[in-house]
Protein backbone atom coordinates (compact mmCIF):
# COMPACT_ATOMS: atom_id res chain seq x y z
CA UNK A 1 0.00 0.00 0.00
CA UNK A 2 1.63 3.23 -0.77
CA UNK A 3 1.23 6.04 1.52
CA UNK A 4 0.04 9.41 0.46
CA UNK A 5 1.08 13.30 2.13
CA UNK A 6 -2.19 14.81 3.71
CA UNK A 7 -1.55 18.79 3.74
CA UNK A 8 -3.82 20.74 5.88
CA UNK A 9 -6.15 22.95 4.25
CA UNK A 10 -7.13 26.71 5.09
CA UNK A 11 -10.75 26.63 6.37
CA UNK A 12 -13.20 29.46 5.29
CA UNK A 13 -15.13 30.72 8.31
CA UNK A 14 -18.55 30.35 8.32
CA UNK A 15 -20.84 33.32 8.12
CA UNK A 16 -24.88 33.35 9.50
CA UNK A 17 -27.18 36.48 9.86
CA UNK A 18 -27.56 37.00 13.55
CA UNK A 19 -30.65 39.98 13.39
CA UNK A 20 -29.75 41.23 10.86
CA UNK A 21 -26.02 41.47 11.42
CA UNK A 22 -22.76 39.32 9.79
CA UNK A 23 -21.63 36.66 12.36
CA UNK A 24 -17.86 35.19 11.23
CA UNK A 25 -17.36 32.21 12.92
CA UNK A 26 -13.72 30.39 12.82
CA UNK A 27 -14.33 26.55 11.97
CA UNK A 28 -11.90 25.03 13.94
CA UNK A 29 -10.51 24.96 17.56
CA UNK A 30 -6.55 23.89 17.62
CA UNK A 31 -5.21 21.36 20.32
CA UNK A 32 -3.29 24.15 21.66
CA UNK A 33 -6.43 26.96 22.07
CA UNK A 34 -8.73 23.67 23.70
CA UNK A 35 -6.18 23.39 26.06
CA UNK A 36 -6.17 27.07 27.17
CA UNK A 37 -9.90 27.09 27.31
CA UNK A 38 -10.36 24.10 29.34
CA UNK A 39 -7.23 24.96 31.56
CA UNK A 40 -9.50 28.32 32.39
CA UNK A 41 -12.66 26.45 32.88
CA UNK A 42 -10.62 24.52 35.93
CA UNK A 43 -9.98 27.68 37.22
CA UNK A 44 -13.58 29.59 37.15
CA UNK A 45 -14.85 25.59 37.96
CA UNK A 46 -12.97 24.66 41.08
CA UNK A 47 -11.76 27.98 42.30
CA UNK A 48 -11.59 27.76 46.61
CA UNK A 49 -14.95 29.84 46.78
CA UNK A 50 -17.01 28.88 50.23
CA UNK A 51 -20.76 28.66 50.58
CA UNK A 52 -23.35 30.43 52.62
CA UNK A 53 -22.25 27.44 54.85
CA UNK A 54 -18.35 27.92 55.03
CA UNK A 55 -17.93 24.76 52.67
CA UNK A 56 -15.67 25.51 49.39
CA UNK A 57 -17.56 24.09 46.31
CA UNK A 58 -17.84 24.25 42.56
CA UNK A 59 -19.16 26.52 40.59
CA UNK A 60 -20.62 25.20 37.64
CA UNK A 61 -22.64 28.37 36.22
CA UNK A 62 -19.34 30.60 36.79
CA UNK A 63 -17.31 28.02 34.05
CA UNK A 64 -19.85 27.61 31.88
CA UNK A 65 -20.51 31.69 31.28
CA UNK A 66 -17.06 31.83 31.32
CA UNK A 67 -16.06 29.22 28.53
CA UNK A 68 -19.17 30.99 26.17
CA UNK A 69 -17.70 34.27 26.53
CA UNK A 70 -13.97 32.61 25.84
CA UNK A 71 -15.62 31.21 22.79
CA UNK A 72 -17.35 33.71 21.54
CA UNK A 73 -14.69 36.30 21.92
CA UNK A 74 -11.38 33.40 20.07
CA UNK A 75 -14.17 31.95 17.42
CA UNK A 76 -15.85 35.02 16.18
CA UNK A 77 -16.27 38.58 15.02
CA UNK A 78 -18.57 39.65 18.10
CA UNK A 79 -17.59 41.79 20.47
CA UNK A 80 -18.18 40.15 23.87
CA UNK A 81 -18.22 43.16 25.91
CA UNK A 82 -21.77 44.18 24.23
CA UNK A 83 -23.43 40.93 25.68
CA UNK A 84 -25.19 39.76 28.85
CA UNK A 85 -26.00 37.00 30.29
CA UNK A 86 -29.33 36.63 28.56
CA UNK A 87 -27.93 36.39 25.31
CA UNK A 88 -25.88 33.18 25.84
CA UNK A 89 -29.15 31.27 27.44
CA UNK A 90 -32.43 32.90 25.59
CA UNK A 91 -31.13 33.89 22.34
CA UNK A 92 -28.96 30.95 21.91
CA UNK A 93 -26.23 32.70 20.03
CA UNK A 94 -23.38 30.21 21.36
CA UNK A 95 -25.59 27.46 19.81
CA UNK A 96 -25.67 28.92 16.12
CA UNK A 97 -21.79 29.37 16.72
CA UNK A 98 -20.58 25.78 17.92
CA UNK A 99 -22.59 24.67 15.72
CA UNK A 100 -20.39 25.98 12.66
CA UNK A 101 -17.02 24.54 14.72
CA UNK A 102 -16.06 21.23 12.65
CA UNK A 103 -14.33 19.79 16.26
CA UNK A 104 -16.71 21.45 18.99
CA UNK A 105 -18.28 18.32 19.90
CA UNK A 106 -14.77 16.51 20.20
CA UNK A 107 -13.74 19.64 22.47
CA UNK A 108 -16.52 18.90 25.07
CA UNK A 109 -16.00 15.15 24.93
CA UNK A 110 -12.52 16.36 26.06
CA UNK A 111 -13.33 18.88 28.22
CA UNK A 112 -15.62 16.37 30.22
CA UNK A 113 -12.95 13.72 30.33
CA UNK A 114 -10.43 16.47 31.89
CA UNK A 115 -13.18 18.19 34.41
CA UNK A 116 -13.95 14.21 35.49
CA UNK A 117 -10.50 13.32 36.01
CA UNK A 118 -10.14 16.78 37.93
CA UNK A 119 -13.01 15.82 40.19
CA UNK A 120 -11.82 12.42 40.95
CA UNK A 121 -8.22 13.43 42.01
CA UNK A 122 -9.82 16.30 44.01
CA UNK A 123 -12.20 13.77 45.70
CA UNK A 124 -9.29 11.57 46.63
CA UNK A 125 -7.24 14.35 48.02
CA UNK A 126 -9.71 15.29 49.83
CA UNK A 127 -10.47 11.81 51.46
CA UNK A 128 -6.44 11.28 52.51
CA UNK A 129 -6.62 14.69 53.79
CA UNK A 130 -9.48 13.53 56.19
CA UNK A 131 -8.00 10.76 57.29
CA UNK A 132 -4.60 12.67 57.90
CA UNK A 133 -6.07 15.14 59.80
CA UNK A 134 -8.05 12.35 62.38
CA UNK A 135 -4.87 10.93 62.81
CA UNK A 136 -3.27 14.10 64.16
CA UNK A 137 -6.30 14.73 66.02
CA UNK A 138 -5.57 11.73 67.79
CA UNK A 139 -1.92 12.51 67.99
CA UNK A 140 -2.34 15.70 69.77
CA UNK A 141 -5.13 14.26 72.30
CA UNK A 142 -2.31 10.90 73.03
CA UNK A 143 0.54 14.14 73.38
CA UNK A 144 -1.56 16.24 75.59
CA UNK A 145 -2.48 13.10 77.57
CA UNK A 146 1.35 12.50 78.17
CA UNK A 147 1.84 16.39 79.53
CA UNK A 148 -0.61 16.11 81.89
CA UNK A 149 1.12 12.72 83.33
CA UNK A 150 2.31 12.93 87.17
CA UNK A 151 5.07 10.68 88.40
CA UNK A 152 2.13 9.22 90.31
CA UNK A 153 0.26 8.32 87.11
CA UNK A 154 3.29 6.88 85.30
CA UNK A 155 3.83 4.66 88.40
CA UNK A 156 0.20 3.75 88.41
CA UNK A 157 -0.06 2.97 84.39
CA UNK A 158 3.72 0.87 84.96
CA UNK A 159 1.75 -1.51 87.65
CA UNK A 160 -1.31 -1.59 85.33
CA UNK A 161 0.66 -2.70 82.40
CA UNK A 162 2.61 -5.17 84.23
CA UNK A 163 -0.27 -7.06 85.76
CA UNK A 164 -1.72 -6.98 81.89
CA UNK A 165 1.64 -8.65 80.82
CA UNK A 166 1.60 -11.03 83.61
CA UNK A 167 -1.97 -12.41 83.18
CA UNK A 168 -1.02 -12.92 79.24
CA UNK A 169 2.22 -14.87 79.95
CA UNK A 170 0.23 -17.15 82.21
CA UNK A 171 -2.64 -17.52 79.25
CA UNK A 172 0.42 -18.19 77.14
CA UNK A 173 1.80 -21.15 79.23
CA UNK A 174 -1.73 -22.38 79.76
CA UNK A 175 -1.74 -21.38 83.38
CA UNK A 176 -4.90 -19.92 84.97
CA UNK A 177 -6.87 -21.33 82.29
CA UNK A 178 -10.62 -20.14 82.76
CA UNK A 179 -13.64 -21.33 80.53
CA UNK A 180 -16.98 -19.92 80.95
CA UNK A 181 -19.23 -22.21 82.36
CA UNK A 182 -22.59 -22.92 80.22
CA UNK A 183 -25.47 -20.89 80.65
CA UNK A 184 -28.69 -22.50 80.76
CA UNK A 185 -30.05 -26.00 79.99
CA UNK A 186 -28.15 -27.41 77.19
CA UNK A 187 -29.71 -28.09 73.65
CA UNK A 188 -31.56 -31.50 72.84
CA UNK A 189 -31.08 -32.63 69.25
CA UNK A 190 -34.23 -32.80 67.25
CA UNK A 191 -34.98 -36.58 65.36
CA UNK A 192 -34.67 -36.03 62.24
CA UNK A 193 -38.17 -37.08 60.39
CA UNK A 194 -37.70 -39.01 56.80
CA UNK A 195 -38.88 -37.05 54.31
CA UNK A 196 -39.85 -39.30 51.32
CA UNK A 197 -38.77 -37.94 47.80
Amino acid sequence: MDKISIQPTTLKNAKFDYYGQEVEVVPYMTLIQQGAIINRYLQEMFEDVENNFGKKHSDRIRAEYQLKVIVLDMFTNIDVSSLDIETFYIENLYREVTSRILNYSDFEGLLFMVVSDYRENESLQNSVGIVLEKASEKLYDVLSAFSELTPEKVGEMTKSVTGLLEEVKGVSNGDNLVFPAPQGKPKQKRARRNVKK
